[in-house]
């Protein structure tokens, strides 16, 4: 007699369902923290250019509005200027920060646009 090697059709088919189980699983999990991410990274950059606005305000007493484009001053306050992560953008967003005559610093999108989303 014969021996045979090798994996019956039935448990192919069971290791197979077993995978599909754990890819259901795994995709919407995945997709929740790349979300959780996003908004952790769009809070910091929102309070890095608070605090980079309030530096530049307090040291030149100056309003103004920054977009991210070279000379508008936040260059001595910034190494780099933050982008909207990915996950959250409508349309390819930029943060502009506006700099107001009584101090108030208003970031754009702000915290608001979460939507409460990530507390």
């Amino acid at each position: 007699m014969e021996t045979r090697k090798g994996f019956t059709l039935v448990e192919l088919v069971i290791v197979l369902a077993i995978l599909a189980l754990l890819i259901a699983i795994a995709i919407p999990k995945y997709n929740q923290s790349q979300r959780k991410a996003a908004i952790t990274a769009h809070k910091a950059n929102v309070s890095t250019l608070e605090t980079a606005a309030n530096l530049y305000f307090a040291e030149k007493h100056k309003s103004g509005n920054w977009t991210g484009q070279k000379g508008e001053g936040w260059e001595e306050y910034l190494q780099h200027y933050p982008k909207v992560p990915k996950q959250l953008q409508e349309k390819n967003q930029n943060y502009t920060v506006n700099i107001k005559k009584n101090g108030e610093i208003q970031v754009s999108p702000g915290l608001e646009s979460l939507d409460n989303e990530g507390n």
